[in-house]
This record gives structure tokens, sequence and C-alpha cells, in this order.
């Protein structure tokens, strides 16, 4: 074989070898550029789920923030649907699927727990086949009876004698409803005061109060209790006072509540609200809860010979009304400063329009945290 034919079969096996290496490596990097394109496609449904579990979880905060206390929203939601070509969540699927977001809304009750009482939304996203879920929790604001304010016993609701101030949102929590301690000769109660006063608890003053007196120390006095409530804001759950006539002689009762602003340049001028007082000043009062209301009382004698007497509920409770006769159940208004809930007069309450969206009230607030 002459030296031109070895090189020929040289060339041949290099050429050979040349066109395997290239199939092989054309193999190999249509192999990485198959995984690099499904890990591209799966990064992108992974972030299209991940900005549907936050805009799923996003819209269930907003409707928790603006719903009353005692109308939160609770449990597994409704599934919502995202429209592809839109871009609008939905309640039906549609033609066109994106994903679905199913939410979960808990309120944690473990007493051990430094996040009892609070309340959890998990949001779960799937785009397809490919899941992500986002958790916020509710931001563990100030409570009422929490070591630095006493404003009231936890437990009992018995409100508490204290000159304790707070300068951010303070949210008033009790087993019980909160109330003045029966047959208590209290100090002045200087009340509460904070810019804003969130009750998820009823202030009931009338709650507790039946009980026995002799009737010869008593005679001719007058019992008056005033809570006053310094806020620019306060959101209530049920609020009732209480009345007791003088009947025969025997002494009456008064427990009221008074709104006030905090100390300072709080509040709005009247003369930005359409039919207030143009020279004072404003803040707002949002009554959340179904009964806003005077709950009265009467003497009745229980024992004649040792001349005891009680006192006891006398009906069901009175409405609290406007001077123009509107309920307060149900309805936000703008406060005078200085108020007194159970002898409401002209000017005092003046009802809100539009701006009486709970949302506007608490967007400046932290309400939740990301996880």
């Amino acid at each position: 074989m002459g030296l031109r034919d070895e090189q020929g079969m040289i060339a041949i096996g290099v050429a050979l070898m040349l066109i395997v290496v290239l199939a092989l490596f054309g193999g190999v990097l249509w192999q990485y550029s198959m995984a690099e394109m499904q890990r591209v496609v799966r990064t992108e449904r992974d972030l299209k789920a991940l900005f549907l579990a936050k805009s799923g979880a996003e819209a269930v905060m907003a409707a928790w923030i603006e719903a009353p206390h005692n109308g939160k929203p609770q449990g597994a939601m409704d599934r919502i649907y995202c429209d592809s070509e839109s871009g609008q969540f939905q309640c039906n699927e549609p033609e066109d699927l994106l994903g679905y977001v199913d939410v979960v809304v808990t309120k944690i009750d473990d007493p051990d727990s430094e996040r009892n009482q609070l309340t959890e939304i998990v949001a779960t996203a799937v785009v397809e086949g490919v899941s992500r879920q986002v958790k916020v929790t509710t931001y563990p604001h100030l409570l009422g009876h929490d070591e630095s304010l006493k404003w009231y016993n936890e437990q009992t609701g018995v409100i508490r004698s204290t000159d304790a101030a707070a300068d951010e949102l303070v949210i008033v929590r009790s087993q019980r409803p909160i109330h003045f301690q029966k047959d208590a000769e209290l100090p002045s109660v200087t009340g509460f005061t904070s810019p804003m006063i969130l009750f998820e608890r009823a202030l009931d003053l009338g709650f507790d109060q039946q009980t026995e007196y002799r009737i010869w120390p008593e005679l001719g006095s007058y019992t008056e209790k005033v809570l006053p409530i310094r806020a620019e804001t306060i959101f209530f759950d049920d609020v009732v006072l209480l009345d007791l006539p003088i009947t025969g002689g025997r002494f009456s009762m008064n427990f009221t509540v008074t709104l006030q602003l905090p100390p300072g340049e709080f509040g709005i001028p009247g003369s930005e609200i359409p039919g207030a007082e143009p020279a004072a000043r404003y803040g707002k009062v949002y009554f959340d809860g179904s009964t806003a209301a005077i709950q009265k009382f009467r003497w009745r004698r229980t024992w004649f010979i040792v001349y005891l007497y009680r006192i006891e509920l006398n009906g069901s409770p009175v409405p609290l009304k406007t001077p123009e006769n509107q309920n307060l159940a149900g309805r936000a208004f703008y406060f005078r400063d200085g108020t007194d809930l159970s002898n409401i007069g002209p000017k005092d309450l003046i009802p809100m329009g539009n701006e009486g969206e709970r949302r506007n009230e608490l967007r400046e607030i932290k309400p939740f945290i990301w996880e």
C-alpha cells in the first residue's frame, strides 16, 4: 500500500471520528437545550403561580381589612380562577385558564402560642401543574390589657383606673364584655387614649350590674360613671350604655361613654365637613356591631322586712339614635370632640359618605406580615 493510500485511510478515519464526536456533541447540546427550555418553562410557571398566590392573598387581605370585626372572612374561601387572556380573576373556570388559587383564613386559637388570636391567611396557587404557596399573618398590635396599658382586666373585662396612653393602634380584646366593676366607687377614670382604637369585644356598661341594695343609705343619691374614649378613629363592636331612673326616692344611675380626641392637634376641622360645627374638631367612629343602645334598669323590692331592693333589666336595650333619628348601629360618623353617647346633640355625629370605608382608615398601619 502506498503512502497516499495510507494518508487517505487516516483522513477517512479522522472524518468518521469527527462525525461521531460532532453527533455526540450535538446530542448533548440538544439535551441541554431541551433541559434548559424545560427549566425556563417551569420557572415561568413557578413565577406565575407565585404571582397568583400573592394576588389571591392580597385580595383576601383587602376583604379582611374592610370587613368589621364580627364579619371577618374565616375558613376556606371559594376557589378563584385567572383568565390567561384578560389576566382577571373570576369565580368560574374560564376557557383560557392560566391557573387557580385556593385561600384559607384561620384564626389561631392556642393560648400557649405567641401567635394566639392572630389571623393567618394561606394562599396556594397552581399553574399547569406547578404549585406555590404564600402565607401572611396579622401584625401583633398592642392590646388594651397589655402590661404597658392595663386599661381593663383581660379575663373579666372590668375597666381599671389608669392614665396609661398609647401612640399606636390598640386592640381591645377580652374574654367578657368591657364594663365597670359592680358596686365599685371608682376614682376618676381617665379612659382609653390612643390615636386609633379597635374594639374586638362589646363595650357593655350594663353587663353584670344587677345587684341588691339596702335602701336607707342610698336615698337621693346619684351615680354617674363616664368612660372617655380618646382617639382620632374608633372602631366599636356592640356598645351598650346603662340608665336607671329615679324611682320612689331611690337613687339613679347613668353609665355612659364620651368620644374625645387625644390631646394635641388631632382630628378634622369642622369647617371641612359638610353640616358640622365649623369651629369644632371631629374624629371618626364606626359602630360595627349590631347593637348601639341604652339598657334600661329598674328598681324592684325583693324582701320587705329588711328593705332590700334590687336593680334589674327593664326590657330590651333602646337603640341609640342621632337627633335626626338615625340609628348608630352599623353606621359610621364624624364625632365632635366631647360627644356624650347618652346625650347626643345636634352636629355631634355627622354621617360619613364614601370616606367611611374601613380600608381607608387601616391602610396606613401594618395589618399583615408576609412570612
